[in-house]
């Protein structure tokens, strides 16, 4: 299986992890004309036709939105975009109608709008792979909270209508930085970034590029960590940004504890059954609409592998005893900042006993019945998943 064909993988930019610990490159680029930055809102996308805002980077405060394709004032925003070719003279504050990662036009004439994207709601209660679970704060994204991204720090990159811009990557000559708007409501967040709704990142995947959709991903993950990283957990002293926003530190002399962006490590499995006929084993987790059935998912717990979450998973959820296991492919999952390790593996019988409370249905599908699914349904499996991969993997063996 290849990973470059897997949702929000192979984001080839560079992240320039030998000068973004400098101030004065950092500066630099947020200068260039090409360069600029994607807001987001509590872990959602601010876009306008449907197509995400970037704003330009160089620009020292939020302005209203610009005219489609306009020349713009300083302040003015357009959409997702480049502002540009590298060293192409524009005014400040055009942002154009290029893409994020460049090169395809994704709005304006030749892009699609996000369709069924809708306001994106918050996601409590859904397990690693967005799948929904048994209600309360079972997931671990949330909603965000309406909090300041928290102090400046010193690493040279000042702050975009007092908010810090995180650096991202550079694409060719040109920066990509991201900003976060969660301090304000939605109506200003709208109002600030020229955007006309938000919507969830995973919503648009089907309208953007896959490097365009990883960069959301990407610029997602690390602004929900800054946002829950304000303070230092051993001292409760505020934390200041460094690396161009991939490192926090205590700012208290007397700690000094540096605070790296973090990932939450899930494991995906498709369980197949150990004897003939060829069969999987699918889950319908609560929560999920009648008939909608899934690969079983679930976060790595500490002093276990990730062989050793998988059986332990499938036997907590599905009762199902697990085998061998072999590992099939990763994916960077943006719930907020996951990333999903996927399996395959075999139960050593057939015997299955759902625990309930984060399955209420689990049996065994032929290969046949998939299909037929497949073809009544074509989104019956999560295309934007690994879930989506394993299982066509499986069937391509057939």
């Amino acid at each position: 299986m290849s990973d470059l064909a897997i949702a929000y993988n192979g984001l080839s930019l560079d992240r320039a992890g030998r000068h973004r610990g400098d101030p004065d490159w950092l500066a630099e680029v947020r200068e260039r004309a090409g360069s600029t930055v994607l807001p987001l809102w509590r872990d959602r996308c601010l876009v306008r036709d449907g197509v995400p805002v970037a704003l330009p980077a160089a620009v020292g405060h939020l302005g209203g939105a610009g005219r489609l394709g306009g020349a713009g004032q300083a302040g003015e925003t357009g959409h997702l975009g480049r502002a540009g070719q590298p060293g192409e003279a524009r005014q400040v504050g055009e942002a154009g109608l290029l893409g994020v990662v460049g090169g395809r036009v994704v709005g304006g004439d030749g892009g699609g709008h996000a369709g069924a994207a809708g306001n994106g709601a918050a996601h409590e209660g859904r397990g690693p792979d967005g799948v929904a679970r048994n209600g309360g704060s079972g997931g671990r994204e949330g909603r965000g909270d309406a909090e300041s991204v928290g102090h400046s720090g010193r690493n040279g990159v000042e702050p975009l209508g007092g908010r810090e811009l995180v650096f991202l990557a550079l694409d060719g000559d040109c920066g990509r930085f991201a900003v976060d708007l969660s301090d304000v409501d939605e109506a200003e967040a709208l109002r600030l970034s020229g955007a006309e709704a938000v919507v969830d990142v995973r919503a648009l995947f089907p309208v953007l590029s896959a490097s365009e959709s990883a960069l959301l991903a990407y610029a997602k993950g690390i602004l929900h960590w800054h946002r829950t990283q304000r303070f230092c957990g051993a001292c409760g002293h505020g934390t200041e940004v460094r690396e161009g926003g991939h490192l926090r530190v205590c700012g208290s002399g007397g700690c000094g504890r540096l605070l790296f962006p973090r990932l939450e490590p899930a494991v995906i499995v498709l369980v197949t059954a150990p004897d003939a006929p060829r069969r999987c084993l699918l889950g319908r987790h609560r929560g999920a609409a009648e008939g909608a059935f899934s690969t079983l998912a679930g976060f790595v717990e500490i002093g276990e592998s990730l062989e050793d979450a998988v059986r332990r998973e499938v036997a907590e959820e599905a009762g199902v005893v697990v085998g061998p296991v072999r590992y099939l492919a990763s994916q960077a999952w943006p719930f907020p900042a996951g990333l999903m390790v996927g399996f395959q593996a075999t139960a050593v019988d057939e015997a299955i006993l759902v625990d309930e409370n984060e399955l209420i249905e689990a049996r065994w599908f032929s290969a046949a019945e998939i299909r037929a699914r497949v073809a009544a349904d074509p989104a019956a499996f999560r295309v934007d998943s690994i879930g989506h991969h394993l299982i066509a993997d499986w069937l391509a063996a057939d």
